[in-house]
């Protein structure tokens, strides 16, 4: 499935393409054989009310190649802006069908995390999992870290030494988008995949929410429990933006009619 083919909305500000988890998955692995760079982003709740808040980081959203929708709020809510969304493309399932994919292709990723214990755990357990995977490397760069050029041009010198299909960052948002645009011309990798916590659940360090949980929409929930410090005020916070915005959106919407 060609990306140019894919249709593309726009949930307030954030940019959104019509796929369910095949069609992406089809579209990564084109993307591996093609010559362009793919940068393949996951957008939830978080992100796209930081987007609504943050220019810089709206005009790193535009510059998404493929943008998975990671949030069923998103998939509920889709319809106000144009065309429902056949289905939340969680992160985590995404790099498991993925690897699946990839390992019967005998492609190669690199795992790129915030924390190295996080890095090689995720490494170890993709390996066990899918022996025809070539899970060629892992490496990590700290939150101080991320920005700095001399630390992320040696990691950059690890993956170019591999030169991985298919280059997985986990950083959390906004930071793992703004890295990949920022660097992937100094990388030989073809396909950029920012993937939030996703690594943190495959390295096991976080435990996922039951499969019913996911399913109605309340894996944030759940987060909350296990990371109430780091993440209350943030899921309070972007809940309560995101929820202004999309009122100023049916208000604006209705004021039309």
């Amino acid at each position: 499935m060609s990306e140019s083919r894919i249709k593309r909305i726009y949930i307030l500000d954030t940019p959104v393409d019509v796929v369910n988890s095949r069609e992406a998955i089809e579209c990564i692995t084109d993307s591996i054989e093609s010559e362009a760079k793919t940068a393949v982003f996951t957008p939830n709740v978080h992100h796209v009310a930081k987007v609504c808040l943050d220019s810089e980081f709206k005009a790193v959203y535009a510059q998404a190649d493929l943008s998975l929708v990671d949030g069923m709020p998103l998939v509920w809510v889709s319809p106000l802006f144009g065309e429902r969304l056949p289905e939340r493309i969680n992160g985590t399932n995404l790099i498991l069908e993925l690897c699946a994919v990839l390992a019967e292709k005998r492609k190669s990723i690199f795992l790129l995390a915030m924390q190295e214990k996080v890095a090689d755990l995720a490494y170890r357990k993709l390996r066990e999992r899918y022996p025809g995977l070539n899970v060629s490397g892992c490496g990590f760069l700290g939150k101080d870290d991320v920005f700095d050029d001399n630390k992320a041009h040696k990691v950059i010198e690890n993956i170019n030494a591999l030169r991985p299909d298919v280059l997985i960052v986990g950083f959390g948002a906004p930071l793992q988008e703004k890295w990949i645009l920022q660097y992937r011309h100094l990388i030989d990798s073809r396909v950029f995949l920012a993937v939030g916590s996703a690594l943190d659940f495959i390295s096991a360090r976080i435990k996922r929410s039951p499969k019913w949980m996911q399913d109605a929409g309340l894996e944030w929930l759940h987060r909350i429990n296990q990371e109430p410090a780091r993440l209350g005020k943030r899921y309070i916070f972007d809940g309560m933006a995101f929820l202004f915005f999309m009122s100023c959106h049916i208000l604006k919407k209705s004021g039309e009619k």
